[in-house]
């Protein structure tokens, strides 16, 4: 009697052992691992390549500083369902321009640049990243940086009566668009050194879609948003369509749009441009906000409502700052949206650690 007992204890150990050599090998969602002291331990593994269909492509995301850790932001599970569409690919082109009015404005600039664009090379590392860079001057710190980045110079200087740079762009990308829209479906067209790609934002939306990013600091709080009531903003509007125009917006609380970032198909994308360069005043041009206060009037005027745009005010796509709603953990160095715990995908600018870090 007693020898059975034994053989029945030893062959349940037996059978105890296999178990847990076998399942700790396996891939599934929990992995097992056994001590020497015989503990079972059980780890919960973040990633599920088999259910969470953006697990793989944020295995690519390895972007860190002394505040962040990519790889530890939240996109499994719930937080996973943002990402609807192809992941980010050659045929999907981030294009932004920059106009140096002196050398000395790139190394004025060149911290903030190469951060952001180092977040970009992690978030969508095979999307085509270019520069159009308009001033007539090649600065070779400047080309060797973007190089380095995987970021594409191309020399892009526009003969006008004026300079400012960000109604400059409108042009230069009109230019380059026009002559190789075939080369690419998506297109997120906007600053050059505050558009951070935490994550693949290409895979967030669609050639059918164009979107227009409001200027909220919350996600699904328009409470948040900046209206056009905005003294900077209402002076802009004022100095290129008056008094009358401005007063109007600023009385109704209509909502800003922030003319920073935007997001399209290339073929939605490339009418915007072409609507927004035909209608830039050229002896307002100089005026710095004419950029952002022009895209407002065009898209308040109804000049945009054939292309069937969408307003994004602040989700877990694409959202101006989001102060008011993005939680640091600072152990893990992670950003998540409070309430939802999920990461952001990406945002024009970040404030967090209760606005003391600020990603401009």
């Amino acid at each position: 009697m007693k020898f059975y007992l034994v053989v029945q204890i030893l062959s349940l150990l037996f059978v105890f052992f296999i178990f847990a050599f076998v399942v700790s090998t396996d891939n599934s969602i929990h992995k097992f691992s056994v001590t020497n002291n015989s503990n079972v331990i059980i780890n919960h593994i973040i990633e599920n390549k088999n259910n969470d269909k953006h697990g793989e492509t944020h295995k690519e995301v390895t972007y860190t500083d002394t505040y962040l850790n990519v790889s530890n932001f939240n996109y499994t599970g719930k937080c996973s369902e943002v990402f609807k569409y192809k992941k980010n690919n050659p045929r999907d082109l981030f294009l932004t321009a920059i106009y140096f009015k002196n050398p000395n404005v790139w190394f004025t600039i060149k911290d903030r640049a190469v951060r952001c664009l180092k977040v970009a090379q992690s978030g969508i590392p095979k999307a085509t990243r270019k520069v159009l860079l308009l001033s007539d001057d090649e600065i070779p710190d400047f080309t060797k940086t973007m190089n380095e980045l995987g970021v594409s110079v191309e020399n892009h200087p526009i003969n006008t009566t004026f300079t400012n740079g960000a109604v400059l762009r409108y042009f230069a990308a009109y230019d380059y668009l026009t002559q190789n829209q075939e080369k690419y479906d998506r297109v997120v067209f906007g600053d050059f050194k505050d558009i951070y790609f935490f994550a693949d934002g290409f895979a967030t939306f669609d050639v059918n879609d164009l979107i227009f990013l409001m200027e909220c600091k919350a996600v699904d709080n328009t409470k948040t948003c900046v209206t056009l009531a905005e003294p900077t903003n209402r002076r802009w509007i004022q100095t290129s369509f008056g008094k009358a125009i401005a007063d109007g917006y600023a009385n109704n609380r209509t909502f800003l749009s922030n003319v920073g970032v935007v997001l399209g198909g290339t073929a939605k994308l490339l009418k915007y441009i072409e609507i927004f360069k035909d209608n830039v005043i050229p002896e307002k041009a100089d005026n710095w906000g004419h950029d952002q206060a022009l895209h407002n009037k065009l898209l308040y005027s109804g000049y945009f409502e054939s292309l069937n745009y969408t307003k994004d005010y602040c989700t877990q796509r694409v959202c101006f700052s989001e102060d008011k709603s993005v939680v640091w953990d600072a152990k893990n160095k992670a950003l998540y949206t409070r309430g939802t715990g999920c990461a952001p995908v990406i945002r024009h600018k970040i404030w967090f650690n209760n606005r003391r870090i600020y990603y401009e």
